[in-house]
């Protein structure tokens, strides 16, 4: 801890989770696993410090959205045992305990959603 005492910590980030949902059966649970454990470290830390928390999501919150584009106040049309749905639950996990922290705790966080990108080490679908 040294380190992380060492310094001033202004901002943390999670922008952490195995992407392309669509490549990962419902059986696999690598997803989850970073939606459930990865968010409480860093929120931790920003809580400790009083640093800024940022945290990447996507629009894949929403689910199988019935509303295109997404407005902020659009709950979605989720399906919480779909073939998608271990990516999907994840990202609301992440998004409902850093708003748990927010509300809770007083942290300053951010959510950014990021909808529709794609990169060249995509598979083009």
């Amino acid at each position: 801890m040294s380190a992380l005492t060492a310094g001033r910590w202004i901002t943390c980030s999670h922008f952490a989770c195995p992407p392309a949902p669509w490549t990962i059966p419902c059986t696999e649970s690598p997803p989850l696993k970073s939606g459930r454990w990865a968010p409480f470290t860093p929120l931790d830390v920003a809580r400790q410090y009083g640093a800024k928390y940022f945290v990447s999501s996507t629009s894949e919150c929403y689910g199988d959205p019935l509303q295109h584009p997404q407005l902020e106040t659009y709950w979605g049309n989720v399906n919480p045992i779909g073939p998608r749905s271990v990516y999907d639950e994840s990202k609301r996990f992440t998004e409902a305990v850093t708003h748990g922290y927010h509300r809770y705790h007083q942290v300053d966080t951010r959510i950014v959603r990021i909808f529709n990108t794609y990169g060249p080490p995509h598979a083009a679908q």
